[in-house]
Protein backbone atom coordinates (compact mmCIF):
# COMPACT_ATOMS: atom_id res chain seq x y z
CA UNK A 1 0.00 0.00 0.00
CA UNK A 2 1.26 3.61 -0.61
CA UNK A 3 0.92 6.57 1.32
CA UNK A 4 -1.91 8.10 -0.88
CA UNK A 5 -3.78 5.15 0.09
CA UNK A 6 -3.91 5.95 3.47
CA UNK A 7 -4.52 9.54 3.18
CA UNK A 8 -7.47 7.82 0.76
CA UNK A 9 -8.62 6.04 3.92
CA UNK A 10 -8.76 8.28 6.20
CA UNK A 11 -10.89 11.10 3.85
CA UNK A 12 -13.16 8.39 3.13
CA UNK A 13 -13.94 7.41 6.81
CA UNK A 14 -14.04 11.36 8.09
CA UNK A 15 -16.36 12.16 4.73
CA UNK A 16 -13.60 14.34 2.77
CA UNK A 17 -14.45 12.65 -0.68
CA UNK A 18 -15.58 14.76 -3.62
CA UNK A 19 -18.04 13.10 -5.35
CA UNK A 20 -15.53 11.51 -7.97
CA UNK A 21 -13.21 10.46 -5.66
CA UNK A 22 -15.78 8.43 -3.83
CA UNK A 23 -17.17 7.08 -6.98
CA UNK A 24 -13.38 5.85 -7.45
CA UNK A 25 -12.52 5.03 -4.00
CA UNK A 26 -15.98 2.39 -4.26
CA UNK A 27 -14.71 1.37 -7.65
CA UNK A 28 -11.41 0.25 -6.18
CA UNK A 29 -12.47 -1.39 -3.27
CA UNK A 30 -15.17 -3.54 -5.47
CA UNK A 31 -11.83 -4.52 -7.75
CA UNK A 32 -8.73 -4.48 -5.85
CA UNK A 33 -8.90 -7.18 -3.35
CA UNK A 34 -5.65 -6.53 -1.66
CA UNK A 35 -6.49 -2.29 -1.40
CA UNK A 36 -10.18 -3.91 0.34
CA UNK A 37 -8.54 -5.83 3.04
CA UNK A 38 -6.26 -2.76 3.55
CA UNK A 39 -8.65 -0.75 4.04
CA UNK A 40 -11.34 -2.97 6.36
CA UNK A 41 -8.09 -3.23 8.32
CA UNK A 42 -7.20 0.71 8.41
CA UNK A 43 -11.02 1.18 9.41
CA UNK A 44 -10.99 -1.46 12.58
CA UNK A 45 -7.67 0.22 13.36
CA UNK A 46 -9.28 3.70 13.49
CA UNK A 47 -12.65 2.78 15.31
CA UNK A 48 -10.59 0.70 17.23
CA UNK A 49 -8.27 3.97 18.51
CA UNK A 50 -11.26 6.51 18.01
CA UNK A 51 -12.74 4.41 20.57
CA UNK A 52 -10.00 3.90 22.83
CA UNK A 53 -9.36 7.70 22.75
CA UNK A 54 -12.80 8.48 22.74
CA UNK A 55 -13.53 6.44 26.28
CA UNK A 56 -10.14 7.27 27.41
CA UNK A 57 -11.81 10.55 29.90
CA UNK A 58 -14.36 8.11 31.17
CA UNK A 59 -12.79 5.54 31.87
CA UNK A 60 -9.93 7.26 33.63
CA UNK A 61 -12.67 9.49 36.02
CA UNK A 62 -13.87 6.39 36.34
CA UNK A 63 -10.46 4.60 38.18
CA UNK A 64 -9.96 8.27 39.75
CA UNK A 65 -13.54 7.78 41.39
CA UNK A 66 -12.75 4.39 42.30
CA UNK A 67 -9.09 5.51 44.04
CA UNK A 68 -11.49 8.05 45.74
CA UNK A 69 -13.94 5.49 47.14
CA UNK A 70 -11.45 2.80 47.80
CA UNK A 71 -9.33 5.23 50.10
CA UNK A 72 -12.46 6.29 51.77
CA UNK A 73 -13.25 2.73 52.43
CA UNK A 74 -10.72 1.47 53.41
CA UNK A 75 -9.24 5.25 55.84
CA UNK A 76 -12.89 4.55 57.27
CA UNK A 77 -11.99 1.00 58.30
CA UNK A 78 -8.48 1.94 59.57
CA UNK A 79 -9.74 4.70 62.09
CA UNK A 80 -12.52 2.63 62.94
CA UNK A 81 -10.27 -0.17 64.18
CA UNK A 82 -8.01 2.50 65.84
CA UNK A 83 -11.33 3.76 67.77
CA UNK A 84 -11.94 0.41 68.51
CA UNK A 85 -8.80 -0.52 69.93
CA UNK A 86 -8.56 3.15 71.55
CA UNK A 87 -12.36 2.42 73.43
CA UNK A 88 -11.18 -0.99 74.30
CA UNK A 89 -8.19 0.73 76.02
CA UNK A 90 -10.43 3.67 77.46
CA UNK A 91 -12.41 0.94 79.11
CA UNK A 92 -9.69 -1.05 80.86
CA UNK A 93 -8.30 2.13 82.09
CA UNK A 94 -11.75 2.91 83.67
CA UNK A 95 -12.54 0.00 84.74
CA UNK A 96 -8.76 -0.16 86.77
CA UNK A 97 -9.93 3.25 87.93
CA UNK A 98 -13.37 1.97 89.18
CA UNK A 99 -11.31 -1.07 90.93
CA UNK A 100 -8.54 1.38 92.38
CA UNK A 101 -11.23 3.35 93.95
CA UNK A 102 -13.94 0.36 95.43
CA UNK A 103 -10.30 -0.80 96.90
CA UNK A 104 -9.53 2.49 98.66
CA UNK A 105 -12.73 2.92 99.86
CA UNK A 106 -12.85 -0.83 101.69
CA UNK A 107 -9.25 -0.05 102.86
CA UNK A 108 -11.00 2.98 104.54
CA UNK A 109 -13.88 1.09 105.90
CA UNK A 110 -11.63 -1.96 107.18
CA UNK A 111 -9.35 1.03 108.95
CA UNK A 112 -12.30 2.53 110.77
CA UNK A 113 -13.87 -0.65 111.68
CA UNK A 114 -10.36 -2.35 112.93
CA UNK A 115 -9.36 0.95 114.66
CA UNK A 116 -12.97 1.56 116.44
Amino acid sequence: MEKQDFIQFEKFLVGDLTKDELSIFNERLRSDAQFKQAFEIYKDISDHLTHEITNERPISDFKANLDVISSQYFNAIHDEDINSIASSKSHSYKFMIALCVIVFIVFLVYNLVVKS
